[in-house]
C-alpha cells in the first residue's frame, strides 16, 4: 500500500527547489509577499550556499537573492 508523501515547505530544499524552478516561483514568492510583504518576484538567486566563513552549517546562509538595484535579501529556511 502506498503511503502519501509530504513536502515540508520549511526545507531549505525544497525553498531552492521550488525558486529555480519558474513555474513554482511565482507561488512561493505569494507566500512571502503575504508573510512578510517583500516582493521577491524581481530577484535573481545569488549564491544557494553562500558561506559565511564558518566551518559550521548553521552559520551558512541558505539562499541570496538579489536584484538589478542590487539589494539583497538572504532567506533562511528552518523548522522553528
Amino acid at each position: 500500500m502506498n503511503e502519501p508523501r509530504f513536502v515540508s515547505l520549511v526545507s531549505d530544499t525544497t525553498f531552492k527547489y521550488l525558486w529555480k524552478n519558474e513555474r513554482t516561483r511565482k507561488w512561493f514568492n505569494e507566500i512571502i509577499m503575504g508573510k512578510i510583504g517583500i516582493d521577491l518576484s524581481n530577484f535573481e538567486l545569488v549564491d544557494n550556499e553562500y558561506n559565511t566563513g564558518s566551518n559550521i552549517k548553521v552559520q551558512r546562509n541558505d539562499i541570496a537573492l538579489s536584484d538589478l538595484n542590487n539589494e539583497i535579501v538572504i532567506v533562511g529556511m528552518n523548522s522553528t
